[in-house]
């Protein structure tokens, strides 16, 4: 009889980032994570996210890319704007992207790791990437929803 299989195990299989969400701190906002002697930053949406400390991250984010971001942005092909900024802590979006709603996270990001991927920058975890957009998914009660600014229609994750 073959083993069963679950998408679950698929899942697991696929993900190629650590995992702090399996385990109970996950929810109760670490300030930051550690892995395999790799302390990852953690994604938010705002700067205040963070620091309000019971907001939990969208994501997390590598040393390696941090330091991508802050010494070697492409200029030359992204613009000279990043699309993250990066505190002592923790990895944020910039306001102007944020202006733009998920829309516009959604295509600042996407736009930022196709950049990675089709220059080879980190391909450990982007060689298997096909492009598709991936829905950024927030905690509600991020000081941007709260901002009567915020646009919240995404078109990331649904087929057309």
């Amino acid at each position: 009889m073959a083993p069963s299989s679950t998408l679950l195990l698929a899942v697991t299989a696929a993900d190629n980032a650590p995992g702090p969400y399996s385990h109970p701190e996950a929810t109760s906002h670490p300030k930051t994570w550690q892995e395999d002697d790799e302390e990852l930053y953690p994604l938010h949406l705002t700067l205040e996210d963070h620091e309000r400390g019971s907001i939990v991250p969208v994501g997390w984010i590598r040393p390696r890319v941090v330091d991508f971001i802050l010494n070697q942005w492409p200029a030359d092909a992204l613009g000279e704007r990043r699309i993250l900024e990066v505190a002592t802590e923790c990895v944020y979006f910039a306001d102007w992207v944020l202006d733009d709603g998920t829309e516009g996270m959604d295509t600042q990001i996407a736009r930022f790791a196709g950049f990675l991927k089709e220059n080879g920058y980190f391909s450990e975890c982007l060689e298997g990437w096909r492009n598709e957009l991936y829905a950024i998914y927030a905690d509600p009660n991020s000081s941007y929803f709260a901002s009567s600014q915020a646009k919240t229609t995404s078109t990331a994750g649904r087929q057309n």
